[in-house]
């Protein structure tokens, strides 16, 4: 085929789209074949969702034929037997000991996340994937970025590997068809794809019989990516051939008003008309709160979690989170970011690791106590005595010599009845055990447990074993990072970069800026607080604040 048969779904903030997508992927699965469908997500984690719910509906779709249009791109050169990846951990280091750290390519990147580590040297390899992707001709290129990329392929071509513009970049020139040689296409989050992606979709497309593209380009946020709302919308297609989904779930009246009062501000856009929920929901500012004074934002925030009520904190950039991060921990309020489960310092009581968290490794010393698990005792087994029991200082706690012998006993898969216990422990140490005395066990830790520990013993303190035991109520993130999630009540900060402040006041890259807080602000399912800038750096959201404030939830 060589015309091109695309369609486009606009689905606004909360208005279903991923659920549209299930229905469109379900109807050209009936009609051609669940093998005969290509389905594209924006990362790993929606492609995970998206089998997840195709099997839930029981859609027969072939899963190979479900992933990111880089593992797509992948797959149709031949995957590993092109080569490996460049950016992995182990080639970065590769790289470092040939090139004497040369470029500093210190951190692997994750394209999933998008997550580049800016340091001088990754800033080149950013730039020379940026060229690639807005496909501008190389002598177009600075000296720097120039000299890099001839390294870069060279060093590529002598170990066998490829990197992720290499996944897009050479089906583009090389694959006709993309993998499976599917009927029907369909990609979401377009909004967010280059140039390169979207030629690359597009010449896929002329095999098919149909492309199906879904997004938002207000939502369109990976500008440094180079992303292009301006691609996803060009060329333009019949109004027979696009749909704007036109309800939202998420957003009540007063933030879904001001949410359009903001994205208006941007001319080039594809105009959306959609309902709100039929509630008048909260915005407001908090003129005390700050990202350098965030125990405000704590104290305002101290209504909402008595309500139960999720909380969304947003910056632009992570390290404005560094001070509100540590009032979370010394108020002992738990906080993550199911987003980037990667990211330790933003999911401190480690419950997405495979191994053993600080958290359970807590909840487990409370095991035998009589009132916490639901008024049931429960008794430790020898590998959790012996496990837990490394935390603990020989010293007040355990009779002459029984350390020794509750790890000899760790290889027996019975349970610790309290007569065993009653012979390891000194007596006052297990009185303050079975009593669940947090002060004394803090001060009976091992030196190198006591900082790990801090955080799940405040939350402990402060809130009780129930919110240790739960999903925190809070989420700290980026905007980039939330994309796509919600939260009852959200609290955006407007500070910016140096540089995003001036792209905002001065350059025509403002517009990026602009869809940046706005897919900020429309995370909000009740209440929307702006807070106050810390900084001479920050989008002037405040002046847009409608009056007077809508207060009823």
């Amino acid at each position: 085929m060589d015309k091109l048969e695309e369609y486009r779904i606009f689905g606004p903030p909360g208005t279903g789209k991923t659920s549209s997508l299930i229905v469109n992927i379900a109807e050209a699965a009936r009609i051609f074949g669940g093998n005969n469908i290509i389905v594209s997500s924006f990362t790993k984690a929606a492609a995970v969702e998206l089998i997840s719910r195709i099997g839930d509906k029981e859609i027969d779709v072939n899963e190979k034929q479900v992933g990111t249009l880089h593992a797509h791109g992948y797959r149709s050169i031949g995957g590993e037997s092109a080569g490996e990846v460049a950016e992995s951990r182990k080639w970065l280091k590769a790289w470092n000991e040939e090139f004497g750290y040369l470029y500093k390519l210190s951190g692997e990147i994750d394209a999933d996340e998008g997550a580049f580590d800016l340091s001088d040297g990754n800033d080149t390899l950013v730039k020379y994937h940026n060229y690639r992707q807005r496909m501008i001709d190389r002598k177009f290129w600075n000296t720097s970025v120039q000299a890099f990329a001839q390294k870069w392929e060279e060093w590529k071509e002598k170990n066998h590997l490829i990197d992720y513009t290499d996944m897009i970049e050479i089906p583009l020139r090389s694959v006709d068809k993309s993998p499976g040689e599917p009927a029907v296409g369909i990609f979401d989050e377009v909004q967010d794809f280059t140039p390169l992606e979207l030629a690359l979709v597009r010449k896929w497309g002329k095999e098919m019989k149909k492309i199906i593209l879904a997004g938002d380009d207000d939502q369109s946020i990976y500008a440094f990516k180079g992303a292009s709302p301006e691609a996803f919308l060009n060329p333009p297609v019949d109004n027979n051939h696009k749909r704007v989904l036109g309800q939202s779930y998420r957003l009540p009246r007063a933030v879904q008003k001001f949410s359009q009062e903001w994205i208006n501000l941007i001319k080039v856009r594809e105009p959306k008309e959609f309902k709100p929920r039929d509630e008048e929901g909260e915005v407001r500012t908090l003129s005390l709160g700050s990202i350098k004074t965030p125990e405000y934002v704590i104290r305002d925030m101290e209504r909402y979690l008595i309500q139960g009520k999720s909380i969304m904190l947003l910056v632009t950039c992570s390290y404005m989170l560094e001070q509100v991060k540590k009032v979370l921990y010394a108020e002992g309020i738990p906080f993550h970011n199911p987003y980037r489960r990667k990211r330790v310092d933003w999911n401190p009581l480690h419950f997405y690791a495979e191994k053993t968290s600080a958290a359970q490794r807590l909840l487990a010393f409370l095991k035998p106590s009589l009132d916490v698990f639901e008024g049931e005792s429960r008794q430790w087994t020898w590998v959790e005595v012996a496990k837990f029991s490394k935390l603990l200082r020989a010293d007040g706690v355990f009779k002459r010599g029984q350390k020794k012998y509750v790890e000899f006993m760790r290889k027996n898969p019975g349970t610790a009845e309290v007569s065993d216990l009653i012979k390891v422990f000194e007596p006052a140490a297990l009185e303050n055990i079975m009593d669940c005395n947090i002060d004394w066990l803090r001060d009976h830790l091992m030196e190198a447990d006591k900082k790990r520990l801090a955080y799940p013993l405040s939350i402990l303190k402060s809130s009780g074993v129930e919110k240790l035991q739960a999903q925190p109520q809070v989420i700290i993130s980026t905007i980039h990072a939330v994309k796509g999630g919600e939260a009852d009540v959200v609290y955006l900060f407007p500070d910016l970069s140096y540089q995003g402040y001036q792209e905002y006041e001065h350059h025509a890259t403002r517009d990026s800026t602009i869809r940046q807080f706005y897919v900020g602000i429309t995370r909000a399912r009740e209440s929307l607080i702006v807070c106050e800038p810390a900084t001479r750096f920050y989008v002037k959201l405040r002046s847009y604040i409608p009056k007077p404030v809508a207060v009823s939830v």
